[in-house]
């Protein structure tokens, strides 16, 4: 098995934003977007992670059960989250 280099390993712990609290930032306005939503869920296989950012696809269940897609996008060194594209 080969070892990770060891700057991919420390270049996240440098940001204000962990991946968990990036994921939570990104859930909770996600569930006020749309009021009817039953089910907000990060999808983790889809994040990406950079230095700078933090991108999470949210998959969402509506009251009609409808599903929708949802991109947010979270600055790690500020901590805030935005909707993206």
């Amino acid at each position: 098995m080969r070892r990770p280099n060891c700057e991919t390993l420390r270049a996240p712990a440098i940001a204000k934003t962990t991946l968990s609290n990036g994921k939570q930032l990104c859930e909770a306005p996600a569930k006020g977007i749309t009021p009817a939503s039953k089910n907000v869920q990060v999808d983790d296989h889809r994040t990406k992670v950079s230095d700078a950012s933090l991108v999470h696809q949210l998959k969402t269940k509506n009251a009609d059960d409808s599903i929708g897609g949802l991109v947010r996008n979270v600055d790690r060194e500020t901590g805030v989250s935005t909707i993206g594209s």
